[in-house]
Order: C-alpha cells, then sequence, then structure tokens
C-alpha cells in the first residue's frame, strides 16, 4: 500500500516501459513487479496491468569480464561501466543480446568513456618550467597502451620559440629537448621525475 500511496501522484498511464525499467532496476525485482501491477490496477490502468502480469522479468545477457580484462577499476568506475550496459539494453526494449551488449562494452573502452586502469593513471597534467624566463606550461601527456609515442609542440611564451616534446613510452627515460639549442629546459627534467612518480 505504502507503493501505492507513494506512486499514485506521479503515476505514468499506459507507460509500461516506464515500470518495467523500474522493476528492473531495482534489487527485489519479484516484489516490485507485484508491486508494479497492484498500482496499474488501482490507477484503472487497463494496458499496463495487462502488459505486466504477462511479462516475465528479463535477465540481462551481460558478462562484466570484458571490463575487468581491459582494467576497468572495481568500485564506482565498474558500477558506472555496467549502469551504462544496462541502460543500453533498457533503451533497446530488452533486446540486446550478449554479443550486442560486449560489442557497446567494447566501443566504450575504446572511446574513453569508461576509463581503465591504463588510461587514468597515465592520462595526466603537468606544470613544468620549459627555461629560466618563462611562465609555467600546463601539460596533458597520453601515455595509455594503444600509443607508442606522442610529439606535442606548444609556445609556453612570448620569449621561446615553440617547444617539442617526445615521450618514448614504457622506458625509464623521457626525453626532452628543445629543437633550437638542442638542450634540456632548466628544471624540466627534475619536474617531470616527480611527476612521472605519482600514482594515478
Amino acid at each position: 500500500m505504502l507503493f501505492i500511496v507513494k506512486h499514485r501522484s506521479i503515476y505514468r498511464r499506459g507507460d509500461r516501459k516506464h515500470y518495467q525499467d523500474l522493476i528492473v532496476d531495482d534489487s527485489d525485482k519479484k516484489s516490485t513487479h507485484a508491486k508494479c501491477i497492484q498500482l496499474a490496477a488501482y490507477m484503472d490502468d487497463s494496458s499496463v496491468y495487462h502488459s505486466l502480469r504477462d511479462w516475465t522479468i528479463p535477465r540481462m545477457p551481460f558478462s562484466a569480464k570484458v571490463f575487468v580484462e581491459a582494467g576497468v577499476p572495481k568500485g564506482k568506475d565498474m558500477t558506472g561501466a555496467v549502469n551504462l550496459i544496462k541502460q543500453h539494453w533498457k533503451d533497446s526494449d530488452f533486446r540486446a543480446d550478449d554479443g550486442e551488449l560486449q560489442r557497446y562494452a567494447t566501443k566504450l573502452i575504446s572511446d574513453g568513456i569508461v576509463k581503465t586502469k591504463s588510461w587514468s593513471r597515465s592520462v595526466m597534467s603537468l606544470e613544468v618550467c620549459t627555461s629560466r624566463h618563462c611562465s609555467l606550461m600546463s601539460l596533458e601527456v597520453c601515455t595509455s597502451r594503444h600509443c607508442s609515442l606522442m610529439s606535442l609542440e606548444v609556445c609556453t611564451s612570448g620569449h621561446c620559440s615553440h617547444l617539442q616534446l617526445w615521450f618514448v613510452l614504457y622506458l625509464p627515460l623521457v626525453v626532452f629537448f628543445h629543437p633550437s639549442t638542442n638542450t634540456m629546459p632548466a628544471n624540466t627534467s627534475d619536474n617531470f621525475s616527480n611527476f612521472w612518480n605519482m600514482k594515478g
């Protein structure tokens, strides 16, 4: 009865899909299923009533193994990733099969929508001093396993020419050089070394 009292003022007449989504999102699906049928009967909504009464609660055909293997961190990141899959499944009116959901999960990872451990620990912000007379520069570095190296050109102040930075990944040495002098900018090595040792 409390369920009816809570939902009768916001009842969505004829919206079978809304109540199906409400059911699959609840931890106690069977109980919520029964309550939604009772609510539809109380609201004299025969369309929703018969739809829910004849409906079998579906089970999402998806294993989170693809996220585990990709390195999605456990906890809220994993929960958020699975919820994206669940929303896609609900949007398909529960018709998406395991193959489609696996492909969608792979796309979420490749598009960077779902963050993996390698991504979250390797895309970082860095402030370095590029020369004794320059202001600080903000640098974003991608060192994900999908990359081999990256070239970044930036102009850090009105006093300097462009600075080109090459990052050779998976090596303990990160080399910086200034194209006009072939010298390492002052303080850059120490600052980046300290940053590189930071945990993601």
